[in-house]
Formats: structure tokens, sequence, C-alpha cells
């Protein structure tokens, strides 16, 4: 192989991991510049659930946060209502078996990274619209944690959490992709 042609091979190489890069870390990146690169392995149990702990309680955060103003669209409102009641109960599942299981009480270690946007002082659609962009990256996270960790060996109680998540928020997601569409552009 000539020498231009390894530069240009090279070169495919180089243009194809970026696209990639770009593709994986933020699908939208303007809209969604903050979550660039945010990733997260789980690699156990407990891990999952001192990950999923805070990631569920962003979620209500920000529902509850959605809900404080004008929500110009129902379904929006009532998925937003969904989650804090879904995620809540959850939360305190997960605090339950972390105690039982692990003979502490779980405190947030402060590794969780945010990764959703403050909606304060924007007008009503703009809210909505941030609201469902974020949550839609935000599920895809716990889809992706809840894949992995049915990947190990873990309790029923974890297996089932698990499945559910892959389950319920699949479908909220396909839910709030609907609803994007429906959004002032």
């Amino acid at each position: 192989m000539s020498n231009k042609n390894i530069i240009i091979a090279m070169l495919i190489v180089l243009v194809a991991a970026v696209a990639v890069t770009l593709f994986v870390a933020g699908h939208d990146a303007g809209s969604h510049a903050g979550h660039i690169g945010h990733t997260v392995t789980i690699s156990s149990e407990r891990e999952f659930i001192e990950h999923m702990i805070p990631h569920h309680q962003e979620a209500v955060t920000s529902s509850e946060e959605l809900l404080s103003g004008e929500v110009r669209l129902r379904p929006v409102g009532e998925l937003a209502r969904a989650i804090v009641s879904a995620q809540n109960e959850e939360i305190e599942m997960m605090k339950g078996w972390y105690s039982n299981w692990y003979k502490a009480d779980y405190a947030d270690n402060g590794g969780y990274q945010k990764m959703m946007r403050g909606l304060s002082g924007v007008s009503a659609p703009e809210r909505e619209k941030m609201y469902l962009e974020d949550m839609i990256m935000h599920h895809e996270m716990a889809i992706d944690s809840a894949s992995q960790v049915l990947r190990l060996s873990i309790s029923q109680e974890t297996k089932t959490l698990a499945e559910n998540i892959l389950l319920t928020q699949a479908e909220e997601v396909r839910m709030m992709k609907e609803l994007l569409k429906l959004q002032p552009k």
C-alpha cells in the first residue's frame, strides 16, 4: 500500500471515529451540550442502586420543576406526574433494599453527574421542549444502566426493577419523542 493510500485510510478512520463519538455523545449536541461523554459503567448490583437512586431523584426534581409552572400540553404534565409517582416509589424501594442488603442507610456520595438542565426562567413551550429532550436522554441512560445490571448475577428484586425500567422507560421515550414533534420549532 502506498503512503498516499495509508494517509487516506487513516483519515477515513479518524473521520469515522469523530462521527461515532459525536453520535454517541449527544444525539443533538446543540441542545444536549452538557451530556456529551456522559456514560456510566455498572459492574455490580450495589453500584446500580447507588447510581439509580440519584438518577431517579434527578428525574423527580426536574418533573416537579416542570410542574411548578405552566404546562402547555396536557400529556407532558401527565407524563411528569407519572414519573414523579413511579420514581419516588422506586427510590424508596431501593433505599430499603440498600439498608437491608448492605446494613447501612443509603447516602449520596456526590459522585452522580447531573444530566438535566434547569427549567427556571424559561417560557412554557421552551420548558416543555427542554424537559422532553433532557428526559429522553435521561431515560436512555437508565435503560443502558438497567441493561448492564441484567448481565450480572443479581437479586430477583433488582432484576424485576431493571426489567421494569427497560419496559416503562422505553415506552416513555417513544411517547416523549412523539410529544417533541408537537413542540414549537
